[in-house]
């Protein structure tokens, strides 16, 4: 049974793993596309139509502003300028409308054309936007991630797993899982327990500040990574110890 530690840029993911393994646990990296999805709502259209269409609003000056930053871009004259000037979130805005309007050749940019297209998010509750007429999307942002698995039976009744816990607190998930399987077995000290009511157990406490609630899927899956440690037998329903 493996536990996951988390979700990390690389070069964390790996300095997880280095420590995980420096206490005697195995780890694991899963490298993944994720993706989450935000509705958000977009002033969209040429410089000069957004000009007259917002003109009696505060967002003309949202339009004058993105537009002389589309100028600025040019100016700077690259886009390792550009990331270099404005902050990641504006240059991914900026960098998609360097795209739309054709001054992208490769890292180069060009002089923006005499009536550029705008587009830009906004903040906005959805009555706001029908006045204003602002363009709905669904904007999907991707990202690169790298999730840590570690073993959990190499972490129950590992001495060190404590060490690196005051280092990392990503390991405390993984620490107070490997507590969850010694109680489990000090449950089983006294004789066997059936797997059902093992199962209804929904709260492990650690001292008196740490309460960890689990469902019955999870002790189960406990249960099953300390049979195949060997230090428990589950045959027709029932749990001993071995």
């Amino acid at each position: 049974m493996k536990v996951r530690i988390g979700y990390f840029d690389e070069r964390s993911a790996f300095e997880v793993v280095k420590a995980l393994k420096s206490v005697g646990i195995g780890a694991e990296i899963r490298k993944s596309i994720t993706l989450s999805f935000v509705p958000a709502y977009f002033v969209e259209g040429r410089f000069s139509d957004l000009r007259n269409k917002y003109e009696e609003t505060e967002l003309v000056e949202d339009i004058k502003e993105w537009k002389r930053r589309l100028e600025m871009a040019a100016e700077l004259g690259s886009l390792k300028e550009v990331g270099d000037r404005f902050d990641p979130e504006t240059f991914e805005i900026l960098r998609d409308m360097l795209e739309t309007n054709g001054m992208l050749e490769g890292e180069r940019i060009k002089d923006p054309p005499k009536d550029p297209f705008i587009s830009f998010p906004v903040e906005a509750d959805d009555d706001t936007a029908k006045k204003l007429d602002l363009k709905r999307k669904l904007v999907a942002f991707s990202n690169v991630e790298f999730e840590v698995f570690a073993e959990l039976g190499h972490a129950i009744f590992n001495d060190r797993l404590g060490e690196i816990c005051e280092e990392k607190g990503e390991f405390v998930g993984l620490l107070l899982m490997a507590g969850m399987a010694e109680r489990l077995l000090e449950e089983l000290s006294g004789g066997g327990k059936s797997v059902e009511s093992l199962r209804r157990i929904r709260r492990f406490t650690f001292g008196d500040v740490v309460e960890l609630r689990v469902t019955g899927d999870v002790v189960e899956g406990v249960l099953e990574a300390l049979e195949r440690m060997g230090l428990v037998r589950i045959k027709k329903g029932r749990v001993q110890l071995r």
